[in-house]
């Protein structure tokens, strides 16, 4: 029989045919039926790892067997265990950043079109006088939102038309660079000056000139590959995805770090107070514990170790319910 490691790590979830636990949740009290195997501890032999890899399967594997240089099927399982890791760690920066572009972009876009009335206005509609112009890709989003689309029938505007804050946020990361983009010289330099307010160029003249514009859109393109990287489980250390020069995996490590100080940059340039809340919550801190050449050595000797998260403080019910 292979060696053994007990862990309630990352690996857990492959336990399976557990029966549910009642548990009492103290801040609610009520009952609440958890599996077993959120709180069993997995036993992970050699057998487990070979299983788990076998899964995952050799074309997907192989790039990490290469790139890390691994000697081992337990390397081989850390260095896969640390790409899911960093990946993830891009997660809350990035979502952040997609969410403030969005909502910075709908209120001075809803001030441009409607004049200074409303922080919240379809500037989006294209059938409006007071709409921006949306071509392509762009307008079919807008379109599929705005219309009821039915087989062998031309799209009929819906009765109800969704509110501005819902479109916006249905929309996804690409339409912003494409929307922002796609500004005449007489929306450019008013919209990006007041979305970018914190930018350290962002002057109405800055962004007259077509290559500023140019430079900031394709940073926000870079930041909506990483987030579809991450959102089709694609590995985000592979060279071709950062700089392309990245000979081996310790030069990806400080491109991903790199990577992470750009689109942190990005995020202050619409608010001041976000970056300082993300770097002080639990993303920056995870990702910095990750995104290191030790950290990778560490899944690569001991993947199951490597993931081990301390539980957080249990906070009684009284002093919940009396806010303190």
């Amino acid at each position: 029989m292979g060696s053994q490691l007990p862990t309630r790590g990352i690996l857990s979830d492959l336990t399976v045919g557990i029966k549910p636990k009642l548990h009492r949740n103290s801040m609610s009290n009520t009952t609440e039926s958890v599996p077993q195997a959120a709180e069993q501890e997995a036993i992970v032999t050699d057998a487990t790892i070979a299983g788990f890899l076998n899964t995952v399967g050799k074309p997907r594997l192989d790039p990490y067997r290469t790139f890390f240089r691994c000697s081992s099927e337990r390397e081989l399982l850390g260095a896969y265990l640390w790409g899911q890791a960093i990946a993830a760690a891009f997660t809350p920066l990035v979502s952040t950043v997609e969410i403030v572009l969005r909502n910075a972009v709908h209120r001075e876009a809803s001030l441009f079109s409607s004049k200074g009335a409303s922080t919240s206005h379809p500037w989006y509609d294209y059938t409006r006088s007071d709409a921006f112009r949306i071509q392509g890709k762009s307008k079919d989003k807008i379109t599929a939102l705005l219309y009821d689309h039915r087989p062998g029938s031309a799209p009929l505007r819906k009765a109800v038309q969704p509110a501005p804050d819902q479109v916006v946020a249905t929309l996804s990361f690409g339409f912003w660079p494409a929307f922002l983009e796609s500004l005449n010289q007489r929306e450019r330099p008013r919209l990006l000056t007041n979305i970018f307010s914190r930018h350290p160029h962002s002057t109405p003249k800055h962004w007259s000139e077509a290559s500023n514009v140019a430079k900031l859109v394709n940073t926000l393109k870079k930041v909506r590959d990483l987030r579809n990287h991450i959102s089709h489980y694609e590995p985000v250390w592979k060279p071709h995805r950062l700089t392309g020069s990245e000979p081996n995996w310790t030069h990806s490590v400080g491109s991903l770090k790199n990577l992470h100080a750009e689109v942190l940059d990005t995020l202050g340039w619409c608010c001041s107070a976000t970056p300082q809340i993300y770097r002080a919550a639990h993303g920056a801190r995870y990702f910095k514990r990750l995104c290191s050449t030790n950290a990778v050595r560490v899944f690569m000797k001991d993947a199951i170790s490597a993931v081990q998260i301390e539980p957080l403080p249990l906070i009684p019910a009284l002093a919940q319910a009396s806010g303190g």
